[in-house]
């Protein structure tokens, strides 16, 4: 983006160009003087820059989380599983809880090719109750799961109180949620989270 100074130098030289040989200091002066508002202008009311549009999308993807029931002091394991994942080469996007009423434990149960603990990161689960996870097929041909298959399972110990319950649901903060398939297109990621209730 050019700077005001730029802007000004630029902007006087074409209202000069426009009106060639003309030699009126008060032309010259109505000109500079257009210039130097145009520089003033604040960047709300100019016009917006041009911005790269997000890549479009082709299909969704649908990742789900069925609800459950755990007592306090027990381990609790939810299953994530798939609709929809047809020729998937790639995904990545977080999952959040809270963190007074589940403490994350480990991961388990792998589905896809070269899916495993390493996926998965682990450094926010005590702090904030994230998980980060990125995987992708390194054949890069596209791996098919069934309507309903399981992926992979998440497993907590459960610390809140009787009555106390969370949403397990997939976010795009830190690692921003993003599926591509091997046609390099892109798909969107819909998600049911899924409830865990301490009884």
């Amino acid at each position: 983006m050019k700077s005001p100074a730029i802007q000004i130098v630029i902007l006087t030289f074409s209202l000069f160009v426009i009106a060639p040989g003309c030699s009126d200091d008060k032309a010259r002066e109505a000109a500079v003087e257009q210039a130097k508002q145009a520089a003033n202008t604040p960047a709300a009311a100019q016009p917006a820059q041009k911005t790269a549009s997000e890549p479009a999308t082709v299909g969704t993807l649908n990742l789900d989380i069925p609800s459950k029931t755990a007592t306090k002091n027990s381990e609790t394991c939810v299953v994530v599983t798939a609709r929809n994942f047809n020729g998937i080469v790639s995904m990545q996007y977080s999952m959040k809880w809270d963190k007074s009423v589940l403490k994350f434990n480990r991961v388990q149960g792998f589905n896809l090719p070269g899916l495993g603990a390493k996926n998965f990161g682990t450094q926010l689960t005590e702090k904030e109750g994230i998980l980060t996870h990125s995987w992708f097929d390194a054949n890069v041909r596209g791996i098919s799961r069934p309507d309903g298959a399981n992926l992979y399972e998440v497993c907590f110990d459960v610390i809140g109180e009787a009555g106390s319950k969370t949403t397990i649901q997939f976010t795009d903060v830190p690692t921003v949620k993003e599926i591509s398939n091997s046609n390099s297109q892109f798909l969107n990621l819909a998600s049911a989270g899924g409830v865990v209730e301490v009884k």
